[in-house]
């Protein structure tokens, strides 16, 4: 979605497309910066939508595929005032299969408990609150855990935006 009904921007929006070195398969991320300006001091609403253009990884055994596990966002500086951390879906509703924290000082957390987690062809919202602040450039990684894969070492990582 483009916009948040009764919100506006409050800075262009930043679109990267993070392929994993090992497993291909793009991931674009837009992050959408809204203005909650119901409230006293205004607050930002940070919405990153997340699409998983193609990212599969072999999942347990070798034959059976997965997707898109979790999502991490590291602050470079404390945020002491991060609060309402969200997972939506593609229409903006809850997702009850994905829990969300928030950390001050190490970023947000999303993380499935569906066993295929974001698979290619979905996509999801993941966010959160602040106080009003700057806009870095988005740079964000990705690693996932897998064993099972000898390509890649067990391990494979990625990273978006620079």
């Amino acid at each position: 979605m483009s916009s948040i009904s009764g919100q506006t921007l409050a800075y262009p929006s930043q679109t990267y497309t993070w392929n994993d070195p090992c497993f291909g398969g793009p991931v674009s991320v837009t992050l959408r910066v809204y203005v909650n300006g119901g409230q006293a001091p205004p607050t930002y609403r940070w919405d990153y939508e997340v699409t998983n253009q193609g990212f599969s990884p072999p999942g347990p055994t070798l034959s059976q595929k997965t997707g898109l596990p979790y999502w991490v966002v590291n602050f470079a500086v404390p945020v002491p005032e991060v609060a309402q951390p969200y997972a939506q879906d593609a229409n903006n509703d809850p997702d009850p299969n994905w829990t969300t924290q928030v950390d001050p000082v190490n970023g947000f957390t999303a993380y499935t408990s569906l066993s295929t987690g974001l698979m290619p062809g979905q996509t999801m919202h993941f966010g959160f609150t602040t106080g009003q602040r700057p806009v870095v450039q988005l740079t964000a990684c990705g690693a996932i855990a897998s064993p099972n894969n000898p390509i890649c070492g067990g391990f494979s990582s990625g990273c978006i935006g620079g």
